[in-house]
């Protein structure tokens, strides 16, 4: 017996099976909650990457700078958003979502572990601008990449309410960047976080980002 495919409700296209729209969700929503984790989390690490990072004699202008490398990221967002959706929609959604998710998992631990710039002078700000790029680069395609793939998979009368779900994911970040922070801090002391506490805020990207990379390499091509 051959089975007829069960349509979803005004759509033409057969209905994503219940647990392949549940990982649809779960990557999407963990995608975002993850991307936007870091970009916000470096707010409450600017003090410290900029005791780091910057020079000393710099004083209360090295603060400046570690925010304007902050604002480098929302600048290119937009045009990314742009040229990653061109991208989605010629090499497919779920590269595009694995795409964005390595670069900014990459980029988050990348600055966990740049040098001082006591170490390498001028590099130090130079390579923490780069990785800041490429994080404004990936976080420009994954919000309209994870939504579009999954209102392309959702059933139609459920649309809004799984798309609410990636955004979800999204606003779950900035409390628990500010959480994380706050008890790391707590816990090893302020002169202990400025100095190097803060680099642990990425590095946690990398166990996350490898967890959200086998949820995406698990989807359908797309």
């Amino acid at each position: 017996n051959v089975s007829t495919p069960v349509l979803s409700p005004e759509a033409d296209t057969p209905a994503t099976p219940r647990p392949a729209l549940r990982r649809v969700v779960i990557s999407g929503a963990l995608g975002n909650f993850i991307e936007w984790y870091d970009l916000a989390v470096y707010a409450y690490a600017a003090v410290g990457i900029s005791a780091v990072l910057f020079p000393k004699e710099a004083g209360g202008l090295a603060v400046i700078e570690t925010f304007v490398v902050f604002a480098i990221t929302y600048l290119l967002r937009p045009i990314s958003g742009i040229v990653m959706g061109v991208i989605g929609d010629r090499l497919g959604r779920k590269q595009l979502l694995v795409l964005t998710i390595a670069m900014m998992a990459t980029a988050t631990v990348c600055i966990g572990v740049i040098p001082t710039y006591a170490t390498i002078g001028i590099g130090a700000p130079l390579l923490l601008l780069a990785c800041r790029a490429v994080q404004g680069i990936a976080a420009g395609g994954e919000f309209i990449g994870a939504s579009t793939y999954a209102y392309e998979h959702a059933p139609a009368h459920r649309r809004g309410l799984i798309v609410g779900c990636i955004q979800l994911g999204t606003a779950m970040c900035y409390p628990a960047a500010a959480f994380f922070s706050f008890a790391l801090a707590a816990w090893m002391g302020n002169e202990a976080f400025t100095t190097w506490g803060w680099r642990v805020l990425f590095l946690a990207a990398a166990p996350l980002g490898l967890i959200a990379l086998y949820i995406r390499n698990k989807l359908a091509v797309s």
